[in-house]
């Protein structure tokens, strides 16, 4: 089966509706988080992570103002200092009485790191078996390659900032929506841009039977 994912309804029908968010401050430690069956995605405002999923067979460091979007929602590790040290990490939290701050690891805290879980106006559980994006997606603040988008160049002081006080619930789902439809973009332009995408689809066989039924049965 052959899937064209460059058409406008593509990124139309990846509208964000939901986020639940929160800001974190990370000691020294491995995080583990599970899987969320939802889009995640990690803003390091502060200090250098290390992210792999898929038992590190996709490993990525991140870096103040890199994002990193885990397309799936599969678990993934985040590892601060090198240390062996595991903890579980729920970043799902809902924004109730504003976005929650959460403080986790060994002293001293080494990285701030605004995450979220998306819920999208429609996803189809077909997504989850073609797999057509790539499960882990980092976009960089500091790039070496011209020919790739950048992540947003955000002022990362007033980003902290912005999510303490008054309306911060607000300006996390905004923030939230705002990264995954720039990493969307950015991951169809540098991934597929006019090229179509092969995905298998465990009924495709069934349904081409069922065309060639109709065909040799017109009436």
């Amino acid at each position: 089966m052959m899937l064209s994912p460059t058409r406008d309804g593509l990124l139309n029908d990846l509208r964000v509706i939901d986020a639940r968010c929160g800001l974190f401050q990370l000691g020294n430690g491995t995080f583990n988080v599970a899987a969320q069956h939802r889009p995640a995605l990690h803003l390091v405002l502060q200090g250098e992570v290390v992210f792999s999923c898929h038992d590190e067979s996709l490993t990525v460091t991140a870096h103040a103002g890199d994002c990193v979007l885990i397309l799936y929602g599969d678990s993934h590790c985040l590892e601060v200092s090198g240390s062996a040290r595991q903890e579980p990490l729920s970043v799902s939290l809902p924004l109730q009485d504003g976005v929650p701050h959460v403080k986790i690891g060994a002293a001293p805290e080494r990285v701030a790191m605004f995450s979220a879980v998306l819920e999208l106006a429609y996803l189809s559980p077909s997504a989850f078996v073609h797999r057509v994006g790539q499960p882990l997606w980092a976009m960089r603040r500091e790039n070496a390659d011209p020919a790739t988008t950048k992540a947003l160049l955000l002022d990362l002081n007033q980003v902290e900032g912005a999510l303490d006080g008054e309306g911060n619930t607000a300006f996390a789902a905004s923030l939230a929506s705002l990264l995954f439809v720039h990493s969307m973009r950015d991951m169809r332009e540098r991934n597929w841009y006019t090229r179509e995408a092969e995905a298998f689809s465990p009924a495709a066989r069934r349904i081409a039977a069922a065309v060639r039924a109709i065909e040799t049965h017109l009436d």
